[in-house]
């Protein structure tokens, strides 16, 4: 038989006969006044499912919300896998109750849930009988509250604004760089205060972490507050007020202004001095003034500043002070350069920026009046005129200085360079007499009153290397090092020598272009007598060497045998120590007897020259004592109407040479004209004449030319 759809009507009529009106609840679901909220039925499809409202009202059957309700306040929620679900929107207490769904087909209550709509608390009242009160007197409040569901709780508590806070910092004053701490405390409040920072008028950004703030609930049920600033002291806070504030919800609904205390930030720091001045370009002899200033904590007073000249302090004398104002009187060229003030305080010492100063002078030379300059006749040689001036438009005259001939710059061979304010102009030339050069320079400011002059002299050998000394670096490399002499006129480079006590040989090992040595390769077991030799361009097969020194050998590592030879050591050392002093005695007495013989024969060959003639008298001599022979043995020599030069021949051991003129006319020198005499093992007098003719006056007093 064919089933007829039965109408709404009688559905529910069915199930009111069918189902008791008071089935047990089986949720509550709370939901806020106004907000939406969503009930659905488990095991069940929207097309099984009857929902009923709190007045066992039909709202939908099988997903359709009955005609007689507002279809936008309820809604079935669709899905292809949801459960029966039931949403209602905008919820009010109209909406409170039990709501239950059915199974359509058995109309059993399949589950049910009771709807609380809840209403907050929105209205409280205060009611006090009087505004003024006595302290000490009783008195009514009452607190009521208006419109919410379910009933609040109500809660009495004292609201409480906080005291004044005490600031506190951990140090009277601070260095530039310091961590300076603050605590700022207040109680008495409630609720809790909030604590702000401020340095100066600027707020102290929160969560930076510089802050860290604490609060702590009393016994009387009110909160004290602590907080704590960490702050960075730099010059540029020193003088800044350090300002902590406090306020609660009770100052904000009063209308109060925050409750604060300060403390004044004091930070040392060392001067920060400036520099000023009009001038920057001054002609020599005019005076200049500066303006130095200095800030500082503690303060620095004006005449506690410095006035330096490329990092040298100038002398109070020279300065006039008043106040931040200082002038330097006479400015001469040497004053140019950078001028900087410079302060000083208990913290530190600053200094200003440079101020460059350029003087205005005319041409000076920097060389010796009278330079020396070796050369060889026939070979090129270069001259370096340096000359100081400013400003640069400088004109370099070269000239002969014995007929004042002009070395004209179209000839190619003079250069100049120019090194801040000294110009060196170079002369390139080929020697041809031994003569003096002269170089003279003028620009605006005037000409050069002394000249640079130059006296072109034969070369000589260089001097032995000085102050040889064995040096041990930090990484254990050894090295020999001198202080290099005079080169002689022409370059030289350095050979380190080794000799052999035994045989008396020696053998150069190393060669360098300075008086420097890495000795670690030598054999570290072995001692090693070492000397530094200089070899020059000019003079390539005449060396000259320094003293020797001594590469002590390795210790032994064999402690035992070290140990058992201790005694016998200074049994050595004391037969050597007797034996230095026998020697000793035997060298004074051979020096003495040979002084004699020397000073003897050189009375026999003035007795025999020619005063007339210049000449020039070497002696060569054995022992360690000749070269303080040589004052004594031409002092008893010489006529007084002599004059005399000496040169001491390096190369040559235990040499002297003595030079003799006879009235202005200078003679010429043995070593320019390149005779020298090998070391000798006795004493030979020689004497050389203009024309290079040899007497020898070695006890047969005969002529014999060369």
């Amino acid at each position: 038989m064919k089933l007829q759809k039965i109408p709404l009507c009688v559905m529910t009529m069915v199930y009111f006969l069918s189902q008791p009106m008071n089935a047990a609840v089986e949720k509550t679901t709370p939901v806020m006044l106004g907000d939406n909220t969503v009930l659905t039925c488990p095991s069940l499809t929207n097309q099984g499912t009857i929902w009923m409202g709190p007045r066992n009202n039909v709202i939908a059957e099988r997903g359709l919300i009955s005609s007689t309700l507002d279809q936008s306040k309820y809604t079935i929620l669709s899905g292809a896998r949801m459960m029966a679900s039931l949403m209602i929107t905008d919820v009010t207490l109209q909406e409170d109750g039990v709501y239950r769904c059915l199974n359509a087909d058995s109309f059993d209550v399949v589950f049910s849930t009771n709807v609380t709509v809840l209403v907050a608390v929105h209205h409280v009242r205060l009611i006090v009988p009087q505004r003024t009160i006595n302290q000490g007197s009783e008195v009514s409040v009452t607190c009521i509250s208006d419109g919410s569901k379910p009933a609040p709780d109500i809660n009495w508590a004292r609201r409480v604004a906080p005291t004044d806070p005490s600031l506190q910092a951990d140090k009277t004053k601070y260095v530039d760089g310091d961590t300076a701490h603050f605590l700022c405390v207040t109680s008495g409040s409630r609720p809790a205060a909030r604590v702000v920072w401020f340095i100066s008028e600027h707020r102290v950004a929160e969560g930076t972490g510089a802050v860290e703030t604490s609060q702590q609930q009393d016994e009387d049920q009110t909160f004290s507050v602590s907080s704590r600033l960490a702050l960075f002291a730099s010059r540029e806070l020193d003088g800044a007020d350090v300002i902590c504030g406090v306020a609660n919800d009770v100052m904000d609904a009063q209308g109060r202004a925050l409750l604060n205390a300060s403390v004044k930030l004091i930070v040392e720091f060392s001067p920060v001095v400036n520099i000023t001045s009009s001038k920057f370009i001054v002609d020599e002899g005019e005076d200049v003034t500066f303006t130095c200033t200095a800030d500082a904590e503690p303060p620095v007073l004006g005449q506690d500043i410095r006035l330096a000249l490329d990092g040298k302090f100038l002398p109070e004398s020279r300065l006039v002070r008043s106040g931040d104002k200082v002038t330097v009187s006479g400015i001469s060229r040497l004053d140019r350069g950078n001028y900087q003030c410079v302060a000083k305080n208990t913290v530190g010492m600053g200094k200003s920026q440079l101020h460059l100063l350029k003087v205005r002078f005319a041409p000076v030379c920097l060389v010796p009046s009278r330079t020396a300059h070796a050369a060889v006749l026939g070979r090129k040689v270069s001259l370096v005129c340096k000359m100081a001036a400013y400003p640069h438009d400088v004109t370099v005259t070269w000239m002969h200085g014995s007929t004042n001939q002009t070395f004209l710059q179209s000839d190619g061979n003079i250069f100049e360079e120019w090194t801040e304010d000294v110009l060196e102009s170079t002369l390139a030339i080929t020697a041809r007499a031994y003569e003096d050069i002269v170089c003279y320079a003028k620009n605006t400011m005037g000409e050069s009153s002394n000249p640079c002059i130059f006296r072109l002299t034969p070369p000589v050998p260089p001097t032995p290397p000085e102050n040889c000394k064995v040096l041990l670096t930090p990484d254990e490399q050894k090295l020999v090092a001198c202080n290099p002499g005079h080169d002689g006129g022409s370059s030289q480079t350095f050979i380190l020598r080794t000799h052999d006590d035994v045989s008396g040989a020696t053998e150069d090992t190393l060669h360098a272009k300075e008086p420097r040595f890495d000795v670690t390769s030598l054999d570290p077991n072995k001692a090693h007598n070492v000397s530094v030799c200089a070899v020059s361009e000019n003079f390539p097969d005449t060396p000259v060497c320094s003293e020797a020194v001594v590469l002590t050998a390795a210790p032994s590592t064999n402690q035992a045998a070290s140990s058992a030879g201790v005694g016998s050591a200074l049994y050595i050392a004391l037969g050597v120590f007797v034996g230095f002093i026998v020697l000793l005695i035997s060298i004074i007495l051979f020096v003495i007897w040979r002084r004699r013989r020397v000073s003897s024969k050189c009375r026999t060959l003035f007795s025999h020259s020619d005063a007339s003639s210049p000449l020039s008298c070497m002696c060569i001599c054995v022992g360690t004592q000749s070269l303080r022979w040589k004052r004594s043995l031409f002092n008893e020599a010489m006529h007084d109407d002599f004059e005399r030069s000496s040169y001491v021949l390096h190369d040559l051991p235990y040499c002297y040479t003595g030079t003799f003129f006879n009235g202005s006319s200078p003679s010429t020198h043995a070593q320019e004209r390149g005779m020298f005499v090998r070391f000798c093992d006795h004493v030979t007098i020689h004497v050389f004449d203009p024309d290079v003719r040899l007497l020898d006056l070695n006890g047969r007093h005969r002529l014999r030319s060369v």
